[in-house]
């Protein structure tokens, strides 16, 4: 009888020790489809191009139709003119819509030289609008403009700016 009670004991000591409780579980990274250097997207509109963006390396996945940037670059024009630039830390494009997401710092220069600087922003490519609902500090022609919230055109011809407040010197 004695033996029976150390077997059980010895059986539920092993089956507590067998725990899965206490096996560290690995996080699974996903791998991507294709890993690219010089990575180049370029969008025409009737045979002009319409943007062109640059990243020094994108990884593609395929099922998700998307592909992550690292320091991506896009070059906005209107009928074939050069428009601005628009650079980030980091991104992605959605392969599908051609939406942009902007990741990190994020800045856009215009050809008239105005100057847009943001964190996390989007640009929706069927409605060619850049959008954000970070902070943002707009320079132009001598005006500081603040806000929170952003909608607005690639060459920012057209800005709609929620919760703002301008510096004019």
């Amino acid at each position: 009888m004695k033996n029976i009670y150390s077997f059980i004991f010895l059986t539920t000591l092993i089956f507590i020790g067998c725990n899965n409780n206490n096996i560290p579980i690995k996080e699974v990274t996903q791998v991507p489809d294709q890993a690219i250097e010089n990575f180049t997207v370029t969008e025409t509109v009737s045979g002009k191009r319409h943007w062109v963006m640059e990243a020094p390396s994108a990884k593609i996945f395929e099922e998700q139709k998307k592909a992550i940037l690292i320091s991506p670059a896009i070059k906005f024009y209107k009928k074939g003119e050069y428009l601005s630039t628009l650079t980030a830390e980091k991104g992605s494009i959605d392969m599908n819509t051609y939406d942009i997401t902007g990741e990190g710092k994020c800045f856009l220069n215009t050809a008239k030289g105005e100057n847009l600087e943001t964190t996390n922003l989007k640009y929706l490519s069927q409605a060619q609008k850049i959008v954000t609902d970070e902070k943002v500090k707009i320079v132009q022609k001598g005006n500081t403009v603040y806000g929170k919230g952003l909608e607005a055109t690639p060459d920012l011809s057209t800005i709609t700016i929620k919760n703002q407040t301008t510096e004019i010197w």
